[in-house]
């Protein structure tokens, strides 16, 4: 995190704006005043609200691997309200979550430029990965639900930096 925005679990922190969290692989946990302490795992979207105190933080035995963005809430905060998401319903687990990974990636790439009009195109993807957890937070099914283990391994194959030994590894490492 930028230096403004290191915490502890015992200090939390309070930020002035919305943070959109996506925990791809691993568990964890989110506490805040509103929604108490919940556990976090492997393909959850969780939200820290601004002016709200929160932590979160990895399980220290399994660590995790999330992706994060943070965004005034102005706009999003209606968009919000309409969907159920709220300081007491902070976050959802997911079956499996490509196309967030895949966004998110586009979003760590874009940024990686310096071009003209950069601004303005991480702000569009940025509220592209907004849109797409609302729409997944109020569908009533998985995307991939026929094939979520397939995509879970396949979501787990991209986003692991290390060299993968086996399939049957990769496989125990989501559950499979």
């Amino acid at each position: 995190h930028p230096e403004d925005h290191r915490f502890t679990w015992e200090s939390g922190r309070v930020l002035p704006t919305l943070t959109l969290v996506h925990v791809v692989a691993g568990r964890g946990r989110l506490r805040s005043q509103p929604s108490g302490t919940l556990p976090v795992a492997r393909n959850t979207v969780l939200f820290a609200f601004p002016t709200v105190r929160h932590a979160y933080g990895p399980d220290p035995r399994t660590g995790w691997t999330n992706q994060w963005v943070e965004f005034e809430p102005d706009h999003a905060s209606p968009m919000l309200e309409r969907a159920g998401i709220s300081p007491k319903n902070p976050l959802k687990t997911f079956e499996a979550t490509p196309h967030l990974t895949r966004l998110f990636q586009e979003l760590q790439d874009l940024s990686r430029g310096e071009s003209f009009g950069l601004e303005q195109e991480l702000s569009a993807c940025t509220y592209r990965i907004f849109a797409h957890v609302i729409a997944l937070w109020q569908g009533n099914r998985s995307q991939a639900r026929h094939f979520a283990g397939v995509e879970r391994l396949r979501q787990y194959l991209v986003t692991e930096l290390s060299p993968v030994s086996s399939i049957q590894a990769a496989s125990e490492q989501i559950g499979l």
